[in-house]
């Protein structure tokens, strides 16, 4: 009888990183359709300060921005907003404004994937709109 030969393992894109307060930059955006259709955006948060084991780390967040359910569609503005309001725009219109920008940020495990939340300007930092105006 033979042996089946050992398969490697697939070494996952994915791991769970501990939960903990975070600062965070955004690097990398990308829209895409979902399986269904919906246009949609991923945002890269890499982490700059954090654990040993958080920093230098990206989690990639989905926002629902062409979602045809309203409400799914307005809270992902609404999170898009409150990134921008950490990133010192009062108003956007162009997610690429958001890059490079420090924010503070809670690192959570949501089931098997990670977020950010609870984002925040760093303290210190003067708002500016969409325009360069401070406000």
């Amino acid at each position: 009888m033979k042996t089946s030969k050992k398969r490697k393992a697939k070494k996952s894109e994915f791991s769970v990183l501990p939960e903990g307060p975070v600062v965070v930059v955004i690097t990398e955006e990308e829209e895409k359709e979902s399986k269904k259709g919906d246009k949609g955006l991923f945002l890269h948060f890499k982490i700059k300060k954090g654990s040993k084991k958080q920093k230098g780390n990206t989690v990639k967040i989905w926002y629902n921005i062409g979602h045809p359910d309203q409400k799914t569609k307005t809270i992902a503005y609404e999170e898009l907003d409150n990134i921008a309001f950490a990133c010192g725009l009062k108003k956007w219109s162009d997610t690429k404004k958001f890059h490079g920008i420090p924010m503070s940020a809670d690192l959570e495990v949501d089931g098997q994937y990670n977020r950010v939340a609870n984002i925040e300007p760093i303290s210190g930092k003067k708002s500016k709109s969409d325009d360069g105006d401070d406000w």
